[in-house]
């Protein structure tokens, strides 16, 4: 999709002018305690009379409060028109002006205004996005496909971190030298045999560098 390519992947004018409305629209949604509506989001005014007086035919063009856009007749800006100017200032100008028509282009498209997400992650490196199907409320903002799959893998290893210690705990007591002579080793056996079929297999330096949590749970628990 061009729009994204802009958004995402270029530093020139068009992009930085594209970047910079889809900011304001995007924003218009999010309160202050970062929850987001985007159906909400509203464009100012300064920003639609920018818009429609950046165009060929501004008085054939009209940009609701919601962004939705109304026009008479529209002149698409041919990619050719860049290429003919030569004069370094004239070409500055005509990619911020393709950035405006990038972004009506954008408003023009129905209800995929809506679906524009930035990732509020700082470290993306490629935050804008589109989301496949739009709620209407997301109270933990908005954050890319990348960094939400990044999100649930770390959940899934807190997840079996958090199983394998319940686990060992449950084993260490149990414990007794007539059963073997290494702590450790057995309950990593047991722990095995537990989880017989799983693909990672539990090792008895995992239980010696890990009897601190457990141990300490433990006599939380006595104590309790």
């Amino acid at each position: 999709m061009q729009l994204r390519g802009y958004l995402n992947g270029h530093s020139e004018d068009a992009g930085k002018q594209l970047r910079g409305f889809s900011d304001l629209w995007i924003s218009s949604g999010i309160h202050p305690d970062g929850v987001e509506e985007p159906k909400s989001r509203i464009l100012p005014e300064f920003a639609r009379e920018h818009i429609r007086c950046s165009t060929d035919n501004p008085v054939s063009i009209y940009i609701t409060p919601d962004g939705a856009v109304q026009f008479q007749a529209f002149h698409f800006f041919r990619q050719d028109q860049k290429s003919s100017i030569l004069d370094r200032q004239a070409q500055k100008g005509l990619d911020a002006y393709y950035g405006i028509y990038l972004f009506l282009l954008f408003l023009a498209s129905g209800d995929l205004r809506f679906h524009l997400a930035k990732c509020l992650r700082k470290e993306c490196a490629a935050p804008y996005f589109f989301r496949e199907r739009l709620h209407s409320v997301y109270k933990n903002g908005a954050v890319c496909p990348h960094h939400r799959k990044q999100a649930a893998s770390r959940r899934a290893r807190e997840d079996e971190r958090k199983s394998l210690l319940q686990l060992a705990e449950k084993y260490w007591p149990q414990w007794a030298p007539v059963k073997h002579p290494n702590r450790s080793l057995w309950i990593a056996e047991k722990m095995n045999e537990r989880r017989k079929g799983m693909e990672r297999r539990i090792t008895h330096k995992w239980v010696s560098r890990n009897i601190d949590v457990w141990t300490g749970q433990v006599k939380c628990n006595a104590k309790g």
